[in-house]
C-alpha cells in the first residue's frame, strides 16, 4: 500500500511544471588605485550554452575552458551584451577569460583606465536576454567596500549608476 501511495505521489509531482528561473549575478567593481572597472559575471552554464548554441550549428560545450574555440564564442557574445558609457563616450572593455566553475561560467573583463574619474556610468547589460524573456542579471556595483545593486531586465537593462 506504501508504494502505491508513493508511486501516486511521484507521479502527480511529475506533473507539476517546474519553474526555471534566469538569473546572473554580476559584480562590477570601480577600483580607484588604477582608474578602471573590473567585472566577474556568473552565468548559470546551460544558459549560455544555450544562447552561443543559437549562432552556432553544433552543441556548445563550456567545460573545456581551453577551448579557444569556446573562449572566442563566449568573448564576442559577453562583449557584444555590455556596454559601459563614461560619461558620453563608450568605454572599451577588454576580456580578461573565464572559467567554469560547477554549474555556472565565471566571465571577467576589465576597462581601459579613465584619465579622470567620472561623475557617473551609464551601463547597458543585455546578457541572455535575448534567449529567455525572463532573464534577470543583478550587478553589484562596488566602490569604497560600498554595495549597490540594480536589476537588469528586457524592460530596462540601462541604468546609470553614480560614482561617488
Amino acid at each position: 500500500m506504501q508504494l502505491l501511495i508513493i508511486h501516486i505521489l511521484s507521479s502527480i509531482l511529475m506533473l507539476v511544471p517546474t519553474h526555471k528561473y534566469y538569473v546572473s549575478i554580476t559584480d562590477m567593481e570601480w577600483n580607484d588605485s588604477i582608474s578602471c572597472i573590473q567585472i566577474s559575471s556568473r552565468i548559470f552554464t546551460d544558459d549560455l550554452e544555450t544562447a552561443l548554441g543559437g549562432a552556432s550549428s553544433h552543441k556548445i560545450d563550456l567545460s573545456d575552458s581551453q577551448n579557444p574555440t569556446n573562449d572566442s564564442l563566449l568573448s564576442v557574445y559577453i562583449l557584444s551584451n555590455i556596454q559601459i558609457l563614461a560619461p558620453s563616450a563608450r568605454l572599451p572593455l577588454h576580456w580578461v577569460g573565464y572559467e567554469v566553475d560547477a554549474e555556472s561560467v565565471w566571465c571577467y573583463l576589465e576597462s581601459d583606465p579613465l584619465a579622470e574619474k567620472p561623475a557617473h556610468i551609464k551601463v547597458s547589460f543585455s546578457i541572455l536576454m535575448s534567449t529567455f524573456s525572463e532573464q534577470q542579471n543583478v550587478i553589484n556595483f562596488i566602490q569604497n567596500n560600498q554595495i549597490r545593486s540594480f536589476i537588469f531586465e528586457s524592460s530596462n537593462f540601462t541604468y546609470q549608476i553614480p560614482i561617488n
